[in-house]
């Protein structure tokens, strides 16, 4: 029988929530903001899609550095530019996403998965790929996952509410 699954690209939707705050918000409102579309956009793909079980996918260290060297160097670049009161920000917005990554995987029954050399775009993929006969739901707005839609593939991105289907 078909399984329905979420599949949560997870660090894209916490940080992009964190940038759809309104620009007045502080760190704390904006930390609620990414808690809460993160949330908001599981239950909703999950109500709507009527799934089974969702999967939280986490990033590893990325495989491509080692063939690619530039491979998202430029994130270091504007991570290094950042003032002192951003880089805090930074930190606890990481502090946070760790802490409901552990919350997640001590306190619920979903399934989080992460790969030490993996990025959640992979982790995704290959679920995906091993189990075909049944349903995804990618929560994402990352557009690179354009390529994986297909009959039983979707993407949803909680943060503009919208479901690209093929």
């Amino acid at each position: 029988m078909a399984r329905n699954y979420i599949l949560v690209d997870t660090a894209n939707t916490f940080f992009r929530a964190r940038h759809s705050a309104h620009r007045q918000s502080d760190t704390w409102d904006k930390l609620g903001f990414a808690i809460h579309v993160t949330l908001a956009s599981v239950n909703k793909a999950f109500r709507d899609q009527k799934a089974d079980h969702v999967i939280f996918c986490l990033e590893g260290r990325s495989w491509r550095k080692d063939f690619y060297e530039p491979y998202k160097k430029n994130r270091a670049v504007a991570h290094a530019a950042l003032t002192e009161q951003e880089k805090e920000e930074d930190a606890l917005f990481w502090e946070t996403y760790d802490n409901l990554t552990q919350y997640l995987l001590n306190k619920t029954n979903c399934s989080v998965i992460r790969h030490p050399t993996a990025e959640a775009d992979d982790i995704i993929a290959r679920w995906i790929a091993c189990h075909p006969a049944d349903h995804h739901t990618i929560i994402s707005s990352d557009t690179d996952f354009v390529q994986l839609l297909a009959d039983n593939v979707d993407q949803y991105n909680g943060i503009t509410d919208e479901l690209i289907t093929i």
